[in-house]
């Protein structure tokens, strides 16, 4: 698999978090909780998790609140495991 770019994982990311949270856009600071429950939340992570091939644990995804976090996780993480989308 070949290494991706940082604004290819935005996007998908992004697009992972507003087609589940059915909305247009979303800025980089907006907090998860504001759109939803724990469940969510929760169905997020498995989504980012499947779709990137990573695993993000428990400790882990606490730290990870809005769409800015979300990418600083995701950016050294995909670089780490290669992972694809």
């Amino acid at each position: 698999m070949d290494k991706i770019n940082n604004k290819n994982i935005q996007i998908e990311a992004k697009t992972i978090v507003c087609n589940l949270y059915n909305i247009e856009d979303i800025s980089l600071e907006k907090k998860f909780f504001d759109l939803g429950d724990e469940f969510d939340f929760i169905e997020l992570i498995m989504k980012i998790e499947d779709h990137f091939e990573i695993s993000i644990s428990d400790d882990q995804a606490s730290t990870i609140t809005n769409l800015n976090d979300l990418f600083s996780y995701l950016s050294p993480s995909c670089n780490n495991f290669n992972c694809q989308i």
